[in-house]
């Protein structure tokens, strides 16, 4: 994985390898490579980064896979999607509800100037109440309000178009997580890394292999009621013996 991070100093770790000659009894000679996530900040500025300077790549890509695998259960096991429909539904009405009464309240200004403008000949003609100043003053404010209302409506308008976007987007997200899910445990080893650059934005390790995941999905909705938020902490100690 590419994108873990030291919980501690918070650069990224990078991958390295070492190795070793062990000769055993009799005589054969065994190279082993040991790979480890290093902390670069830690080693080039020791006592500034209090974290570890490396974690095991094989302890800590299994831990991060349990408890993808825990959330992705989750996921298999909520029936969330008309859930979530219903949950967009309702930002768009919403939204739509919001355009409406825009639109009606602009209706109601250009009655209200054309109004004013027969009034205005009515004042030429001497048969109206309202002196002209105070006809001037009603016509001018008027006329704000409609601009007011206008640009309202351009904001609204662009606001729906991006909540329906939006809708759109979380269901097929939606989708692409119950994809996942499903396939994650009985797809292939880099099929598993493919998913998990999709799924996971960012591992922070800290010491003892204590995990924090960010998990790269847009719509808080979901998260909300499934994940239990955009950060699942899980300690790599409870992840083993469970």
């Amino acid at each position: 994985m590419g994108n873990i991070y030291c919980g501690h100093c918070g650069g990224r770790l990078t991958l390295t390898t070492s190795g070793r000659k062990r000769v055993r009894k009799d005589g054969t000679v065994i190279r082993e490579t040991r790979a480890r996530y290093q902390c670069h900040y830690n080693i080039r500025h020791p006592g500034e980064c209090d974290g570890q300077s490396g974690y095991g790549v094989e302890k800590l890509d299994k831990l991060v896979d349990q408890i993808i695998r825990i959330q992705l259960g989750r996921i298999r096991s909520a029936s969330s999607q008309e859930l979530i429909a219903k949950q967009q539904a309702k930002e768009v009405d919403l939204a739509k509800s919001k355009l409406n009464l825009l639109n009606e309240r602009y209706r109601q200004k250009q009655r209200e100037y054309q109004d004013l403008r027969a009034e205005t000949i009515k004042v030429i003609q001497g048969t109206s109440r309202l002196n002209a100043d105070l006809l001037n003053s009603l016509v001018s404010e008027t006329m704000e309000q409609i601009k007011q209302l206008g640009a309202q409506i351009q904001t609204t308008t662009a606001e729906l178009e991006e909540t329906v976007q939006t809708a759109s987007q979380v269901l097929r997200e939606y989708d692409q997580l119950i994809s996942w899910a499903e396939m994650y445990d009985h797809c292939t080893f880099e099929a598993k890394k493919m998913i998990v650059a999709q799924f996971v934005k960012a591992v922070h390790v800290r010491r003892d292999y204590e995990i924090d995941i960010e998990f790269n999905v847009s719509f808080e909705e979901f998260q909300a009621l499934y994940l239990e938020g955009s950060q699942i902490k899980q300690k790599g100690r409870e992840q083993i013996r469970s």
